[in-house]
């Protein structure tokens, strides 16, 4: 996470974390941020949650994606109005930390799969986006 935002102001602080497993085994860490934050994270998987509590069977995943810069990514983001009109109250993201197995595209894709978000309409391709196959970035 970086330590400033583009206004020179500190980043929001993740209020904690949960766990969130994709039905083959594999769990992965999601930061809990109010749904208005706009943290500086690069290269994460982010979840649109309505949040009943943190052990709450209740919480529901509302939109599923993923980001190269998540606080540009978010400015504008087109579901964003449509997840707080069906309740999204958190935003849930998942930087994969060096050396983990899974990266943060394919988070992405799983999670999707395993969960069915309702203003995910179609589920990404679980192949690797063609700049990431040379070391590139890719645009989302």
């Amino acid at each position: 996470m970086h330590y400033l935002n583009n206004l020179g102001k500190p980043p929001p602080v993740p209020h904690g974390e949960f766990w969130v497993e994709d039905g083959s085994g594999m769990r992965f860490r999601f930061w809990r941020f109010p749904i208005d934050a706009r943290p500086i994270i690069t290269n994460a998987a982010y979840g649109m949650i309505s949040s009943a509590g943190l052990l709450s069977s209740a919480n529901r995943l509302m939109y599923l994606g993923r980001a190269e810069r998540l606080d540009r990514r978010l400015s504008g983001h087109e579901k964003l109005d449509r997840a707080k009109r069906l309740g999204a109250n958190e935003l849930w993201v998942h930087q994969p930390m060096v050396g983990d197995p899974i990266p943060y595209w394919q988070v992405e894709s799983r999670l999707i799969k395993r969960y069915s978000p309702p203003l995910n309409e179609n589920e990404p391709s679980p192949f690797p986006p063609l700049g990431a196959l040379f070391g590139l970035g890719h645009a989302r």
